[in-house]
């Protein structure tokens, strides 16, 4: 039996009222579950629990054999009140969990990650204004914590930030690698945390080279659909 807080990745209804749950949990990493009679009339605030971005705490009967674990018991960690009704934190958390799924594949417990995206998702239900640029930072700071981190050595003549060593270094425009000066100057805001307007066109093109980066740095990383789905919207 394991008794584990966990974050709701991927949900997978199976057959008529089950469903198989990708779960990132404290103890164990990323596992997959199974529960039984998830849907019917009776159970609606069980199948609301399995909600893509929810902070849930589980008793399962886990085993280190099997590939996927059943679930005894599930209840909330926390309950979100913002996020599932406000558009813009919505797709923020949706991407958020988006991007931590192809990046994450450890089945072994990193607390510090688990934390740091528990902790991510509370913020953002919590703030009274969403942040238009929460999404971003999130990046940077799961990059460090997964291990590639981008280095702020931004100024002087190191005004472009290459993708490939993760550092500022001279421009050059023929590289690929080379994000545009204008554009690096606003990551390295970013990196410092700094409050830093930033208008929706640029917003975008920091996404995308921020979804490159990961592309360079995580094996099969492979392509998001929730910057497409929501790309009016943050």
């Amino acid at each position: 039996m394991l008794h584990t807080k966990g974050i709701v990745f991927r949900v997978t209804r199976y057959r008529e009222s089950s469903v198989i749950a990708d779960i990132y949990t404290e103890e164990k990493g990323l596992q997959s579950f199974l529960m039984n009679s998830v849907y019917g009339a009776k159970t609606s605030r069980l199948s609301a629990l399995f909600q893509v971005g929810q902070l849930v705490d589980l008793v399962t009967y886990f085993s280190d054999k099997k590939d996927i674990h059943r679930i005894k018991e599930i209840a909330s960690d926390y309950l979100c009140l913002e996020i599932p009704n406000h558009i813009v934190k919505s797709a923020m958390a949706t991407f958020m969990i988006e991007l931590c799924r192809h990046a994450i594949r450890d089945q072994t417990s990193n607390r510090e990650l688990f934390q740091f995206i528990k902790r991510c998702i509370m913020l953002l239900d919590h703030q009274e204004v969403a942040d238009p640029n929460f999404h971003l930072k999130f990046m940077i700071r799961l990059s460090a914590i997964l291990g590639f981190q981008l280095q702020n050595n931004f100024g002087g003549e190191n005004e472009s930030f290459d993708l490939l060593n993760a550092v500022f270094t001279s421009y050059n425009e023929r590289d690929p690698y080379h994000m545009h000066p204008s554009l690096s100057r606003l990551l390295s805001a970013l990196l410092r945390d700094q409050t830093e307007h930033i208008d929706y066109e640029n917003r975008q093109l920091l996404l995308q080279w921020l979804l490159q980066y990961y592309r360079i740095h995580v094996e099969n990383f492979g392509e998001l659909k929730s910057p497409q789905v929501y790309k009016r919207i943050f």
